[in-house]
Order: structure tokens, then C-alpha cells, then sequence
């Protein structure tokens, strides 16, 4: 009892040590030298040197475009200069509920975790979060850059996931064509990889895997998996199936119910969706922990859109939240209530998210965590099955014509795989589609028919 009492004392005091010595470097620490060159890069642009040659001469002529492109840089510093100044304050001051025992956290694996996930290399997790990662190569050789301040809280996030057996939601609205995907996307590619190199999944990645349109797709696969499959990643998009003005749909009844039983199966969920207000609130203030709000701009110089800004919120877990955007925690019955009210109506959810609750602002480049092409098939060939999984309003008279007059499969022209010589993968799947839906069409008929007897 008392050498335990001795190492549990000696475990703290290092700790302690090791917390103190980053708060000391809080007083001392300097921007490091890329840093440094950045804040030197944002002053020195042409635009801003080309402005101040213009205006420095007696008889300066400055026009409204060299205005527009004026203040359009002059924005661009001080959203930039922002970034640098917070991702400085993430990297050296900000440590207060981001610092780790990871002693206590290996005994805690050790005892509880070990027997479950075997695989688990808790190293190599501990290097994931210990360092951050603030950029990654896709596997079609792009770069990702992530801020800082939302990597360490999605590392957060995933630690409470594996220790404490919770599922992790995100939800990305905004505008068509705003890049909730694209962000999605990114995120995708961060939580696979993580969990892949730590030993915790071995599945491929598989964006049509991933991918989902329907709740009823990514219900049929979810309520199918083994128990022992965990840590598996969704994407819903569009989630237009939440919608509140759904709630009587058997599906969405399904979903929520789901919802409430499948926490320890550590699912990983990201719901795209334009307007954030429509979604069910059980989802929304009850199932999401991430909500990113992304932003487009009108660029008058060019007539284009400038996209790729975020608004950051979390609906945490715990009592608070500390938000990087005003330096001060912010409590979680507070952010609550805030949502609730914002969307009682429409006039309030379609004015945008309060921004007394945000977190933090960030941008993202629309770098994609996936092959947007394959997405782009995939998507297209999703939302077509979609229709056809919707209900089908015949009289009978109709549902018996039409099955008649539909030829049998054999006479169909499906494409054939000419070294298998069997239906192509994409052909396989429309024969499938379309055997369902004549089965739905006789099951139609004869159910009618019993009614009617």
C-alpha cells in the first residue's frame, strides 16, 4: 500500500514538473523562425508595397480598383496575422486542458483498454498527440494544412472516444458550394489515419464505404456490422433525412433510436448539411460535438468567390469549453440554451450561428481528403439509388402494368466484365437496384390484393 502511495506521488510530482516547465516558457518563449518570417511575409506583398508607391507620390492617383486591392490585402493581414498570433498562442502559451498525464492514461489502457484493443500502439498515439500534426500528404501527393487549435481539439475529441467509450460527431453547414464536403473530407482523412497507424482499424480506406446518402443506407450498414467492429467512419451527405419536417419517417425514427445505442461503438460521424437549423434537434444539440460553419466570400475585384473560412463550435462534453476566438471559457448549459433559442425559427437559424459562442475562426484550402472524381461518381450514382429507395405512390392497376411490361433480366443488356465474363462491378450494382425495386413492385401488388379480398 505505501509503494503505491510513493508511485503515485512521484508520477504526480513529474507531472507537475513537466507542467511547470511549460508555463515558465510562457514568460520566455519567442515566435519560432517561420513564424517570424510569415508576420515579415504578410507586409512585405506587392500590393502593399505597390499602394504605398502610389501614395507616397506628390501627385498620387489612386483609383477605386487600387482601392479595392488595398483593402482586400489589408483583410487578407489581418485574418493572417490572426492565424500566426493564435497558432503561436496554441504552440506556446495555450496549455491549460491540452496537457496529458500520459502515465495515468498508459495505466488506465493497461487496466481497462489492453484486453480490447490488443493492437493498440500507445506510443505512437501518444506522438500523434503529444506533436500535432499540422499538415498531411494525401495519397494523391497534395499537402493538407490544418490549424493547430483544431487538431489538438479533434486529438481531444478521438482520446475521449478510446478511453471513455463515446462516439464522435461532426457537423459542416454553409452555403452550396461553401466546401462542407471538401473540409469533411480532410477530416476523414486525419481521423483514418490516426486510428490506422495506432493499430486501432485495419479496414482499407474506402470513400464508397464512407460515403453515404441516405440514413437508411448508413443505418443498414451500421446495425450490420459485427460488435466487435469499431471505429468505423461516415460521411452523410446531403443530411437532408434529419430534417425536422422528417420526423414522422420511419427512417429517421430508426436513426434516432439507433443513435441512442450505439455509442460504444465508437462511430465516427460527419453530417454535411446546408442549413443547420432544419436538422432534428436530437442531432443537433444532443448528438454533434463539432459544428463548422463554413463561409464563402464575393471577391469585387474578380467577380469570384473566396471560400474556405470556418467558424468553429464545440457543444462539449463536459461543463465548459475554452474559446480561443475571446480568451474565456464558455459554459455548456449556456451554449445549449444559445442553440435552442437560435433555432426556435427561421428568422433567427437562417440569420447564421450566434457568435458569442464560437471557438475559433480558421481557413482551410480546398485540398480534398479523397479522389474528388471517384466522390463525384460515387455521390451521383448514391442520390440515383436514393429515388428509387423512396416509396412508391402506384394504384395497383399501375404497379401490375408495369411489372408486366417489364422484360425479364435476361434479355436486359447489363455491360460484362470481358475477363470475367460476369456483369461489370457498376452493372452488378443497377441489376440489384432494379431487382429490389421489382421486388417492392410484386410484394405492392399482392399486399393491395389482400386488401381488397
Amino acid at each position: 500500500m505505501g509503494f503505491k502511495m510513493i508511485e503515485e506521488i512521484q508520477n504526480n510530482i513529474k507531472y507537475i514538473n513537466e507542467l511547470n516547465k511549460y508555463w515558465s516558457e510562457e514568460l520566455k518563449t519567442d515566435l519560432d523562425i517561420q513564424q517570424v518570417k510569415d508576420v515579415n511575409n504578410l507586409f512585405n506583398s506587392n500590393i502593399i508595397k505597390s499602394s504605398i508607391n502610389i501614395l507616397n507620390k506628390p501627385d498620387a492617383k489612386f483609383s477605386l480598383e487600387n482601392l479595392n486591392d488595398l483593402h482586400r490585402a489589408v483583410e487578407e493581414i489581418q485574418f493572417k496575422l490572426n492565424r500566426i498570433k493564435e497558432n503561436a498562442e496554441v504552440d506556446k502559451l495555450y496549455i491549460k486542458g491540452e496537457m496529458y498525464n500520459w502515465d495515468k492514461l498508459e495505466k488506465e489502457y493497461k487496466k481497462s483498454l489492453k484486453k480490447q484493443f490488443p493492437k493498440f500502439k500507445f506510443n505512437v498515439f501518444k506522438e500523434w498527440v503529444g506533436k500535432p500534426k499540422k499538415e498531411m500528404i494525401t495519397k494523391s501527393g497534395e499537402r493538407i494544412v490544418f490549424d493547430p487549435f483544431i487538431i489538438k481539439k479533434m486529438n481531444s475529441a478521438i482520446l475521449q472516444m478510446i478511453f471513455d467509450e463515446m462516439d464522435f460527431w461532426a457537423l459542416s453547414t454553409g452555403q452550396e458550394g461553401a466546401g462542407k464536403t471538401c473540409w469533411s473530407s480532410q477530416l476523414v482523412y486525419y481521423v483514418y489515419t490516426l486510428l490506422y497507424e495506432c493499430g486501432l482499424i485495419t479496414y482499407k480506406y474506402d470513400l464508397e464505404f464512407f460515403v453515404k446518402a441516405s440514413i437508411k443506407e448508413m443505418l443498414d450498414i451500421q446495425t450490420n456490422l459485427p460488435d466487435d467492429s469499431l471505429f468505423n467512419i461516415f460521411i452523410l451527405d446531403e443530411a437532408e433525412d434529419l430534417l425536422r419536417s422528417n420526423h414522422a419517417n420511419k427512417e429517421n425514427k430508426r436513426f434516432i433510436r439507433h443513435i441512442r445505442r450505439s455509442r460504444k461503438q465508437r462511430n465516427i460521424v460527419f453530417l454535411n448539411t446546408p442549413q443547420i437549423g432544419e436538422i432534428n434537434l436530437s442531432v443537433t444539440t444532443a448528438r454533434v460535438n463539432f459544428i463548422f460553419d463554413c463561409k464563402m466570400y464575393y471577391r469585387p475585384e474578380t467577380g469570384l468567390l473566396d471560400k474556405g473560412y470556418c467558424d468553429f463550435y464545440i457543444i462539449p462534453r463536459a461543463d465548459e469549453i475554452y474559446s480561443r476566438r475571446y480568451r474565456r471559457n464558455i459554459g455548456k448549459e449556456y451554449i445549449k440554451n444559445t442553440l435552442l433559442r437560435t433555432f426556435e425559427a427561421k428568422t433567427t437559424y437562417y440569420a447564421g450561428l450566434p457568435k458569442d459562442i464560437m471557438i475559433s475562426q480558421f481557413r482551410f484550402k480546398g485540398v480534398w481528403g479523397f479522389d474528388k472524381d471517384i466522390y463525384d461518381k460515387h455521390i451521383r450514382a448514391e442520390n440515383k439509388e436514393r429515388e428509387l429507395e423512396d416509396d412508391i405512390k402506384l394504384t395497383k392497376r399501375q404497379a401490375e402494368c408495369l411489372n408486366k411490361a417489364l422484360p425479364d433480366f435476361k434479355y436486359w443488356n447489363w455491360e460484362i466484365d470481358p475477363e470475367t465474363d460476369k456483369r461489370t462491378k457498376e452493372s452488378q450494382k443497377e441489376y440489384d437496384v432494379i431487382n429490389k425495386w421489382k421486388q417492392r413492385l410484386n410484394k405492392k401488388i399482392l399486399k393491395m390484393a389482400k386488401e381488397t379480398q
